[in-house]
């Protein structure tokens, strides 16, 4: 019964061991996925803080998206020392699990040494002690105690090997194509090598992550532009999260490549995305580089009696050469689009004909040039009235807020 004890409590004492080994190695798993994904937001928080030093942003937004970058930062190093703590405590737990298996082995082997040699030895002395058998009868019971805890051996090791032969099984979590194989016959793996990739029958996705704003503008079921070393594929829009993702801090999307070309975006690689977030028709634009900002309010120069006047405008979307105004302009004004270090309200202006720094004449706002050290009268400009899309472009490394999508 000692023995028997022994041996189930080594037993125990291996399966905690590597219950607690599985759990390190998921532990570091876990490390790396947060440790990927902080490196993912501090990189999109870099973008940003150069793109709003490139664009001219205010000292207040610089300094609102430099202290971003350094938590995101701060945040990279924290994950990179939970992941090498992580793997500490799995190589702890590696060698703990090893060196129970080997002590339930010995413990194994000295039960099977006692029930073949001590118990019959001892159960021998007291039986010829007591009855005074021969010493053939004691040998022969001997020699059956032996075959027996033999027989349980064997039955125990058969056992064993069907376990482990069930334990050569490998099924795939996901249908497709076999692309690659790690593993070779009679070499060892572990759980953190991969033994087979997989590329999966479904259809392939783009996940990219958006801002809370821009993600209440997207419509599952809108196109979208997908582009791979400088190939475009159509895609369009499946889901839009509702729920911000605790690794970026943004808003998952996904959206979905069908048709043929597709098989080209290898699962894993980044791209690019285009899609429309907000539409405007028939909008009153001007060029994006006329209008001016004091503070948060945004204002820009007409031309009145040949002076520049100040005019505070609302604006709305934008694209990279034209923004709307929603208020504080008509069709008719003029618009100042040269700019110029000296340009105030009151300055003289000379006009220098048509500017075609809007495409699409029609109906809208004129622009002009200005020189305030000319006096010459204002001249009428193209009319700038025309549909206007605000496109969220999701790009690895240009500096957009989003970052890029990931091929899955």
């Amino acid at each position: 019964a000692s023995q028997n004890y022994n041996v189930d409590a080594a037993y125990v004492a291996k399966r905690s061991s590597h219950n607690t080994w599985g759990n390190a190695d998921d532990a570091v798993d876990t490390a790396k996925t947060n440790l990927d994904d902080y490196k993912r937001a501090r990189d999109a928080a870099e973008s940003a803080l150069k793109t709003a030093k490139a664009s001219g942003a205010s000292a207040d937004e610089i300094a609102r998206l430099q202290e971003v970058y350094d938590t995101a930062e701060s945040r990279v190093d924290t994950a990179e020392d939970a992941l090498d703590s992580a793997r500490r405590n799995a190589d702890s737990a590696e060698m703990n699990y090893y060196l129970s298996r080997e002590s339930y082995g010995l413990t194994e082997m000295q039960r099977d040494n006692y029930n073949t040699y001590t118990k019959a030895t001892t159960l021998y002395g007291a039986y010829a002690s007591a009855v005074g058998a021969d010493s053939s009868v004691t040998s022969s019971r001997a020699n059956v105690t032996s075959s027996a805890a033999n027989v349980q051996s064997a039955q125990a090791g058969l056992e064993n090997a069907q376990l482990n032969l069930e334990h050569t099984n490998v099924k795939a979590p996901v249908s497709g194509t076999i692309t690659a194989i790690d593993v070779t016959l009679h070499n060892m793996v572990t759980q953190q090598g991969a033994a087979y990739t997989i590329q999966s029958d479904e259809p392939c996705k783009v996940v990219f992550y958006v801002a809370e704003e821009t993600a209440r503008c997207i419509v599952p079921g809108t196109e979208a532009i997908v582009t791979k070393n400088g190939v475009d594929y159509t895609a369009k829009i499946i889901t839009v999260y509702d729920t911000i993702d605790s690794g970026t801090g943004l808003f998952r999307v996904e959206a979905g490549v069908p048709g043929k070309g597709a098989e080209n975006l290898i699962a894993g690689s980044s791209v690019s995305i285009r899609t429309v977030t907000r539409k405007a028709d028939n909008a009153l634009t001007v060029p994006i580089d006329s209008v001016y900002y004091d503070g948060e309010q945004a204002f820009l120069y007409v031309a009145e009696g040949g002076r520049a006047r100040r005019v505070n405008v609302a604006t709305g979307l934008s694209d990279d050469t034209a923004v709307e105004i929603l208020d504080g302009i008509g069709p008719q004004d003029k618009v100042v689009v040269t700019w110029s270090g000296s340009l105030r309200d009151g300055s003289e202006l000379r006009m220098q004909g048509a500017s075609d720094a809007m495409t699409a004449p029609s109906e809208g706002a004129t622009s002009t040039e200005s020189d305030p050290s000319s006096s010459d009268g204002p001249q009428a400009d193209k009319a700038s009235a025309r549909n206007t899309e605000s496109m969220i472009r999701i790009d690895d490394g240009t500096g957009y807020t989003a970052g890029a999508g990931d091929i899955e």
